[in-house]
Formats: C-alpha cells, sequence, structure tokens
C-alpha cells in the first residue's frame, strides 16, 4: 500500500517547519547576538552567535550515524518519529530558552547544546523522510514522489522568509527583542507535535517489510556493514550531491546575501527571495515528473549541463541594471537548480542497497553537506567580494565534477535486487 497524500503532507510538514526553524536563526542572528552576548562588541557577538550556527552543523553527521542505524535496524518509520520527537523538543526549547540577563555565560552554552542536539536529529530526518517517501510511492512514481522531500525544504524556506517578513512588519524592533523572536520557534514546536502524532500511526515501507522477508543480509549493525562493505556508495553519493548541495545553498542561503548587492530597488530585494522560493517549490513536481518519465540521470544531467554553460553569465546578467534582466536570470537559476534538486532524493534511494539503505544515504550526504554546503556561504561570499561572478565559475566547477560521476560510474538501482530476490 502506498502512502496517502494526507500521510505525505504531515510526514514533510515536519521537515518544511525544521527548516523554518533552520532560516530562522540565521535570518535572526543580530537579535540573537544583542540576547546571548550584550556584553561584547556586536561584531564579535555575532561572530559567536554565527559560529553556534556552524558548530552545530558539523553535528549533521554524528545523526545520520544514529538514525541511519535506526532506519535499517528496527524500520524507517521509527526513525522518522525518533528525529521528529527531538526536533519537536529543541524547537520548543530554542522559544523558551533564557537569555544572558537571566542565566549570563550559562545561556549560550545551552543554546549550543540545544542547536547540537537539533543537528544530530537533522542529520536523520532527511535521510529517513527520503527514504520512507520513495519507498511508500506508487510503481511509476518515485521520482515524483521524491520531489515531496525536496518541496519540504524550500516549502520551509519560503515560510521562514513571509514569517521574518512577518515580524519584521508587525512588530517593532524592542518588540523582537523582548519577545517576538521566540514566536517563530513556538510556531515551529506546535506544527512538529501534530507531526509527530501522526507519524507515530504510519505503517512501514512495503519495500522495507518486502526486503525483511526476502533479502536473508540485514544486519544489526547497519554502520559497520555501510562503512566496510558499501563504500563505494558512500564515495559515489558524496561526489554526485557536491554540486546539488552548492547549488542548493546558493540559491536559498547564499542569494538573501547577495541580492543585497543587486542594482534593484529595496523592495525588489525583500520580495525577491519569496519569488526564488515559489519559483523553485513550484517546478519541483514538474521535474518529478520528468524523472518517472526519463530517468534521474538525464534530468539531473541536464541541470548539471546548463548549470556548467549557464554558472558564469547568470550572475553576469544578474549585476545588469533592470528588473527585467534580474527575473530572467533568476528564472533560468531556478530552472538549473529544479532539474539538480528534484532529482537527488530517487538518486540517494536508487544508489543504495535496501539493508543498509539508511545508513549509506545518511553518512553520505550529511558529510557531504557539511563540507560543501556548510561552507557554500562563505566562500561565495568571499568569491563575490573578489568579482561578483565568481559564485557562477564556482557552481560550474562542482557540476563538471558531479556530472562526471553519474556518467561514468551511475549504479543500477539497486531496488531492482527485490524483484531478483
Amino acid at each position: 500500500m502506498s502512502i496517502s497524500k494526507r500521510q505525505i503532507a504531515l510526514v514533510i510538514a515536519g521537515n518544511a517547519f525544521e527548516w523554518l526553524d533552520f532560516v530562522v536563526y540565521a535570518s535572526l542572528s543580530s537579535v540573537l547576538t544583542k540576547l546571548f552576548f550584550p556584553n561584547t562588541d556586536f561584531n564579535s557577538g555575532l561572530l559567536m552567535t554565527l559560529a553556534i550556527f556552524s558548530m552545530s552543523f558539523l553535528a549533521r553527521p554524528i545523526g545520520g550515524l544514529i538514525f541511519g542505524h535506526l532506519g535499517d535496524a528496527y524500520g524507517r518509520r521509527v526513525a522518522l518519529y525518533t528525529s521528529g520527537g527531538i526536533l519537536a523538543f529543541t524547537s520548543i526549547a530554542i522559544a523558551l530558552m533564557p537569555t544572558y540577563e537571566t542565566l549570563g555565560i550559562v545561556a549560550p552554552i545551552i543554546l549550543l547544546l540545544v542547536r547540537v542536539i537539533q543537528s544530530i536529529a537533522i542529520g536523520g530526518e532527511y535521510p529517513a523522510l527520503v527514504t520512507y517517501l520513495i519507498e511508500s510511492s506508487p510503481t511509476g512514481k518515485r521520482g515524483l514522489y521524491g520531489t515531496f522531500a525536496q518541496i519540504s525544504t524550500t516549502g520551509g524556506v519560503l515560510l521562514a522568509t513571509l514569517v521574518m517578513m512577518g515580524l519584521n512588519s508587525w512588530l517593532t524592533e524592542e518588540q523582537i527583542i523582548g519577545w517576538g523572536w521566540r514566536l517563530p520557534f513556538g510556531i515551529g514546536f506546535i506544527t512538529l507535535l501534530i507531526c509527530l502524532y501522526y507519524r507515530f500511526k504510519l505503517l512501514e515501507t512495503p519495500e522495507f517489510q518486502a526486503a525483511r522477508k526476502k533479502l536473508t543480509h540485514f544486519t544489526k549493525a547497519p554502520v559497520k556493514e555501510a562503512l566496510t562493505q558499501h563504500y563505494r556508495s558512500i564515495i559515489f553519493i558524496f561526489i554526485m550531491i557536491m554540486a546539488p548541495a552548492v547549488v542548493f545553498y546558493t540559491y536559498n542561503i547564499s542569494g538573501q546575501m547577495l541580492v543585497k548587492r543587486l542594482p534593484v530597488s529595496d523592495q525588489v530585494k525583500l520580495w525577491l527571495p519569496v519569488f526564488n522560493a515559489i519559483l523553485l517549490t513550484g517546478l519541483m513536481p514538474v521535474c518529478g515528473l520528468l524523472i518517472d518519465r526519463l530517468g534521474w540521470q538525464k534530468v539531473m544531467g541536464t541541470g548539471f549541463i546548463l548549470a556548467i554553460i549557464a554558472g558564469t553569465p547568470i550572475y553576469y546578467i544578474m549585476q545588469q541594471p533592470g528588473l527585467f534582466a534580474l527575473l530572467s536570470a533568476q528564472l533560468l537559476w531556478a530552472i538549473i537548480a529544479a532539474l539538480i534538486l528534484s532529482c537527488v532524493p530517487i538518486s540517494l534511494v536508487d544508489s543504495t542497497e535496501v539493508s543498509t539503505r539508511t545508513t549509506v544515504l545518511a553518512i553520505s550526504y550529511n558529510l557531504c553537506l557539511v563540507l560543501f554546503g556548510g561552507f557554500t556561504p562563505t566562500i561565495n561570499l568571499m568569491l563575490s567580494n573578489y568579482n561578483p561572478v565568481l559564485p557562477g565559475v564556482y557552481i560550474s566547477v562542482v557540476s563538471v565534477i558531479s556530472l562526471l560521476c553519474i556518467v561514468k560510474f551511475s549504479p543500477q538501482a539497486y531496488t531492482q535486487q527485490l524483484q531478483r530476490a
């Protein structure tokens, strides 16, 4: 039995609201600096606030190991509701967090610990979500169902952008500093709690259940098996998603920083991230249909080729005055991002064996995200300081590497083993 539309919405909503927390924290960095590092100069305090953001990011691979083990040894749904529970706890913990005024230096230490726990859960949330969605999908719709995981991510970024616009429009700076900064995290907690209730009711995926009956090599130590027997898959996935990681963080995170330098009005700069998020989210299911018709290798490969060719020209066009040039560049950029990012879920699942799928996926995905995704905003900012078009060159270079990877080493879908077993 495939997953229902209602179940899809409830499952992906948890991931969407976790991305809301993720983006809101970055957006509120200046406010959090005043609340948790008031006795330092602002620049030093901001650096420490962002350091908490970056340090917690490093905990994701740990989460990948923990939840990869849960997903492969005990079931995908176990990993999903466990990560969801932890994410709900960390959301309310941040919403109720005492500040420096109450606890002194202990407050930022607690904030760091909560963010680390949150990142551990995030490290397991996406791999478990992707695996569950695709293994529960109807025949011939694996690509489309996989894009729902990406839609939840881009939708979370869109929601965070709208929430921050609402906070800045409806509340004064004093109100945001006083209590308004807690609202987005509280909203995330309530929604995650509702999603968690329904996640407990989820059935295990048909593919996992079938594999349990047909395959004899399921292990209670999937991490060890993944590292010793499936390390080639880990390396392949790591290289394959280098470009998607850079594209995602460039489009969603770096774009919000670089837009401030564009030769357009402040109103356009305010709404451009919203336009980008809506555009990318809307294109995802279209690409999912293409994946099911043509195969993810062709769709992703087309995206890589376009990124190689158009990466630098896009950034050049964005520097030109006029709204038409900017929107044209953003449309092309969104098409490239959608072609590449929509393929990530199905490519991850099809490149892993069912018995160690969540573990292999989590290890490779999280390591790549830390090394390439996490550092992309910093790299792009440094490159753009030297020359505004250089981020496009960076995207083109990593796209060449990932393209060569899928052309030369793309494995056959491991899911075919189930039919032969």
